[in-house]
Protein backbone atom coordinates (compact mmCIF):
# COMPACT_ATOMS: atom_id res chain seq x y z
CA UNK A 1 0.00 0.00 0.00
CA UNK A 2 1.54 3.24 -0.98
CA UNK A 3 0.87 6.40 0.82
CA UNK A 4 -0.07 9.53 -0.82
CA UNK A 5 0.67 12.78 -0.16
CA UNK A 6 -1.56 15.61 -0.26
CA UNK A 7 -2.41 17.06 -3.08
CA UNK A 8 -2.02 21.53 -3.62
CA UNK A 9 -5.22 21.94 -2.74
CA UNK A 10 -5.63 20.26 0.34
CA UNK A 11 -2.37 21.91 1.94
CA UNK A 12 -4.08 25.26 2.12
CA UNK A 13 -2.42 28.38 -0.15
CA UNK A 14 0.67 28.40 1.24
CA UNK A 15 0.42 31.63 3.49
CA UNK A 16 1.18 31.62 7.17
CA UNK A 17 -1.66 33.42 9.99
CA UNK A 18 -0.02 36.54 11.77
CA UNK A 19 0.22 34.69 14.97
CA UNK A 20 2.78 32.22 13.72
CA UNK A 21 4.34 35.04 11.75
CA UNK A 22 4.98 36.70 15.51
CA UNK A 23 6.24 33.45 16.80
CA UNK A 24 8.52 33.15 14.37
CA UNK A 25 9.90 36.73 14.63
CA UNK A 26 9.63 35.77 18.63
CA UNK A 27 12.07 32.98 18.35
CA UNK A 28 14.42 34.64 16.03
CA UNK A 29 14.50 37.61 18.61
CA UNK A 30 15.10 34.97 21.78
CA UNK A 31 17.93 33.64 19.59
CA UNK A 32 19.20 36.76 18.81
CA UNK A 33 18.98 37.96 22.39
CA UNK A 34 20.94 34.84 24.24
CA UNK A 35 23.94 34.99 21.07
CA UNK A 36 24.24 39.49 21.84
CA UNK A 37 24.60 37.98 25.82
CA UNK A 38 27.16 35.18 25.08
CA UNK A 39 29.33 38.35 22.85
CA UNK A 40 28.80 40.40 25.47
CA UNK A 41 29.68 38.26 28.26
CA UNK A 42 33.13 37.02 26.57
CA UNK A 43 33.88 40.67 26.32
CA UNK A 44 33.23 41.40 29.78
CA UNK A 45 35.36 38.53 30.56
CA UNK A 46 38.30 39.65 28.11
CA UNK A 47 38.34 43.21 29.63
CA UNK A 48 38.43 41.89 32.87
CA UNK A 49 41.82 39.82 32.01
CA UNK A 50 43.01 42.91 30.19
CA UNK A 51 42.46 44.93 33.38
CA UNK A 52 43.84 41.91 35.52
CA UNK A 53 46.97 41.83 33.32
CA UNK A 54 46.98 45.96 33.09
CA UNK A 55 47.37 45.68 36.54
CA UNK A 56 50.20 43.06 37.01
CA UNK A 57 52.40 45.31 34.89
CA UNK A 58 51.89 47.88 36.52
CA UNK A 59 53.51 45.99 40.17
CA UNK A 60 56.01 44.83 37.87
CA UNK A 61 57.09 48.03 36.48
CA UNK A 62 56.71 49.74 40.62
CA UNK A 63 58.76 47.31 41.94
CA UNK A 64 61.12 47.08 38.86
CA UNK A 65 61.21 51.04 40.13
CA UNK A 66 61.54 50.59 43.60
CA UNK A 67 65.39 48.34 42.38
CA UNK A 68 66.56 50.86 40.25
CA UNK A 69 65.88 53.11 42.98
CA UNK A 70 67.36 51.16 45.45
CA UNK A 71 70.55 50.62 42.91
CA UNK A 72 71.37 54.49 42.66
CA UNK A 73 69.56 54.74 39.18
CA UNK A 74 67.15 57.36 37.57
CA UNK A 75 65.11 55.77 34.79
CA UNK A 76 64.32 58.58 32.07
CA UNK A 77 60.69 57.67 30.74
CA UNK A 78 61.36 55.61 27.46
CA UNK A 79 65.01 54.61 28.33
CA UNK A 80 65.45 51.38 29.80
CA UNK A 81 68.98 51.19 29.45
CA UNK A 82 71.47 48.89 29.28
CA UNK A 83 70.46 45.39 30.16
CA UNK A 84 73.71 44.22 31.71
CA UNK A 85 73.86 47.43 33.86
CA UNK A 86 70.43 46.31 35.68
CA UNK A 87 71.59 42.61 36.37
CA UNK A 88 74.84 44.14 37.56
CA UNK A 89 73.30 46.80 40.11
CA UNK A 90 70.72 43.82 41.07
CA UNK A 91 73.53 41.55 41.79
CA UNK A 92 75.40 44.32 43.73
CA UNK A 93 72.26 45.16 45.82
CA UNK A 94 71.79 41.31 46.45
CA UNK A 95 75.44 41.11 47.47
CA UNK A 96 75.17 43.63 50.09
CA UNK A 97 75.27 42.81 53.63
CA UNK A 98 71.51 43.56 54.94
CA UNK A 99 71.26 45.28 58.19
CA UNK A 100 69.86 44.23 60.97
CA UNK A 101 66.07 45.92 61.31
Amino acid sequence: MALKTPGPASRGSGTIRASQAWTVRGSINIVWKERHSRRMRRLENEVAEAKAGQAELQRRVELFEKIAAAAGVELDDGEGGDPREWWSAIQRLASRPRSAS
